[in-house]
């Protein structure tokens, strides 16, 4: 006997005849559709396998995934493919796809890799991490560090917790693929929550070298009041020509701080200028300001006989002796 809902998937003129017990060739070809199409049709999405737990010297490792499998014995090459995700200690590994093997504890993770430090989030083509040791590669490597620092790379190496070394990589606070200005770094070294210094690097805008090699860079990266390079200024008019300004941030403790930069004026020279402040106490300030360029590049000085270094000074005290005086 056929037990069918009414209103299923069959045709009714087919459920007809099912009912009455006998089916045509048309009832048997709608019956095959059905079982066709049912073993054709979409299957449940296979939910994700237990977490497995890991002990080594870098303490416990959880790993996650839709699909795990051990190639080899226990302690050979573990293979975790769909939304994997590996936990040990603050480090969280993201991943489509990652390779363990699981006598050293070296994990290679491809396809959407995503790098959790902490706070920090590093995403790359490709990522190696040591469960072992905690070290590293973000290959094609890029973070975001609070409030608006952007870091990118061709390799960064995790040397330990928030700490990596950057080899080829722009530094910028611009946002998007094609930042305004940038620094090229040649080789850093970067903590994410505190300072970025690096050597052979230059400075572009638009991707173009405006000054093509400095021979040291610093940058703060904490959200703390800290010493490290300005936004650049830059821009170009008729008297000076393109004009390029670099300032230099020097936190030297809560009640000074300095301010220099580098001056370039294509059609003049090459200058610097300082900004110093300083707090004695609630009621006693100062600022000491300074300019000096060198005007080689300016003919006319030369023909005049005038000197090619010149600049100026300013000095600015107030004290505030009584509410009702003054000496500044």
């Amino acid at each position: 006997m056929w037990l069918i809902p009414y209103g299923s998937v069959f045709p009714k003129s087919a459920l007809d005849v099912c009912l009455r017990g006998r089916l045509t060739p048309r009832g048997w070809a709608a019956v095959l559709a059905v079982a066709i199409c049912g073993l054709a049709g979409p299957w449940p999405a296979l939910a994700q396998q237990s977490p497995l737990s890991l002990s080594g010297p870098g303490g416990e490792t959880s790993i996650v995934a839709d699909r795990m499998r051990q190639v080899g014995g226990d302690s050979d090459l573990l293979l975790a493919t769909g939304n994997v995700e590996i936990i040990r200690g603050r480090s969280r590994l993201v991943a489509d796809r990652v390779e363990l093997n699981r006598a050293t504890g070296e994990a290679v993770a491809q396809g959407k890799a995503v790098f959790f430090d902490g706070q920090d989030r590093l995403v790359g083509e490709r990522i190696d991490f040591n469960l072992n040791t905690g070290t590293g590669v973000v290959y094609k490597g890029s973070t975001f560090v609070q409030p608006y620092y952007r870091l990118s790379a061709d390799r960064m190496d995790r040397l330990g917790e928030g700490v990596y070394s950057v080899r080829q990589g722009i530094f910028t606070t611009c946002e998007g693929d094609d930042p305004a200005w940038s620094f090229r770094l040649g080789s850093a070294e970067a903590d994410l929550g505190d300072l970025i210094t690096g050597t052979d690097t230059s400075f572009l805008v638009k991707g173009l070298p405006v000054i093509p090699w400095v021979p040291f860079f610093a940058a703060p990266l904490g959200s703390e009041r800290q010493s490290g390079f300005l936004f650049p200024e830059y821009g170009s008019n008729s008297r000076y020509g393109f004009l390029a300004r670099v300032p230099y941030y020097w936190a030297i403790n809560d009640s000074q701080d300095v301010v220099v930069a580098l001056d370039v004026f294509s059609k003049r020279g090459i200058g610097a200028d300082l900004d110093y402040r300083y707090i004695l106490s609630r009621d006693t300030r100062g600022q000491l300001t300074g300019f000096g360029i060198n005007e080689g590049l300016l003919d006319s000085r030369r023909s005049e006989g005038l000197p090619e270094n010149r600049g100026w000074v300013k000095l600015s005290h107030a004290w505030q002796v009584t509410s009702g005086l003054s000496v500044k």
